[in-house]
C-alpha cells in the first residue's frame, strides 16, 4: 500500500492570498509521539458550512478549506486523511504538530482523519483495508500499548471521542455520536494492532517504504 505525498501541495493551498503567508507549524521530536486519534470528517460538509465548493474531496481541498476555520486557528488539523477510495494522502510530516485533538493530545498524538460521518455510515471496505494497514504500523513504529494521562493509563491507539479532554460532552464516550462515530470499531482495530503489528524497525521501514514523510 502507498501513502500519497500532498505535503507541498497541501502547504500551497494553505497560503493566504492577500499576505502570502502560510502556517509556520511547531514541531517535535519523534520520540514524543506516542498516540493515534482517529477522527471522522466530512470534508463536504465542512465546505458547505463555509458556503464553499469543492470539485474533489482530497487532502489540499481540506487544507484550502481550513485557512477559513478560526477553530483550528486557520491550519490543517490531519496529517494523514483516508478517502473513501481507501486512498491515504499525507499532507503534513508526522513531527509537525496540528491541531486534531485538545491541547494536551496534540502534541503526542498522529491524527488520522476518515472521510466520512460514521455516525450514519459504514467505512468502506478499502477504508477498512487501509486502516488494517495502516494502523499497526504506525502503532509499532512510535507507540507503546498504553499512555499515561493525568494519572491514568489508557491505549495508545484510541477514537477521538474516546481520548479524555479531546472532546465535548457531545462527542462523549458511549454515545453514538462520539468520533470517529459507531461505525468504526476502534477495539477491533487495537486488538489488530496487538496481535499483527510487526516489529518496530521493520514497521518504520515499510512505513518509510510506502512513502510516508517523518
Amino acid at each position: 500500500m502507498r501513502i500519497s505525498n500532498r505535503i507541498k501541495e497541501a502547504g500551497e493551498a494553505m497560503v493566504n492570498s492577500t499576505t502570502l503567508t502560510g502556517p509556520v507549524w511547531r514541531q517535535r521530536q519523534i520520540n514524543q509521539i506516542d498516540t493515534i486519534l482517529v477522527h471522522r470528517l466530512d470534508v463536504k460538509e465542512v465546505a458547505e458550512g463555509l458556503n464553499a465548493h469543492i470539485l474533489k474531496v482530497d487532502i489540499v481541498a481540506l487544507a484550502r478549506l481550513s485557512r477559513s476555520l478560526d477553530a483550528i486557528a486557520n491550519r490543517l488539523a490531519y496529517p494523514l486523511l483516508i478517502l473513501k477510495s481507501g486512498t491515504i494522502e499525507q499532507g503534513l510530516s508526522i513531527t509537525a504538530i496540528s491541531p486534531h485533538g485538545r491541547k494536551a493530545w496534540n502534541g503526542r498524538a498522529i491524527g488520522i482523519a476518515v472521510e466520512g460521518d460514521f455516525r450514519e455510515e459504514e467505512p468502506t471496505a478499502w477504508q477498512i483495508e487501509a486502516l488494517k494497514w495502516l494502523l499497526p504500523r504506525l502503532f509499532a513504529a512510535f507507540c507503546q500499548p498504553e499512555v499515561l494521562y493525568e494519572d491514568r493509563k489508557y491505549p495508545s491507539l484510541l477514537g477521538h471521542g474516546e481520548a479524555p479532554g479531546a472532546h465535548d460532552g457531545s462527542k462523549a464516550p458511549g454515545r453514538h455520536g462520539h468520533c470517529p462515530g459507531k461505525y468504526i470499531d476502534m477495539q477491533l482495530f487495537r486488538t489488530l494492532c496487538a496481535q499483527q503489528a510487526p516489529p518496530r524497525i521493520v514497521a518504520q521501514d515499510e512505513l518509510a517504504a510506502s512513502g510516508l514523510i517523518i
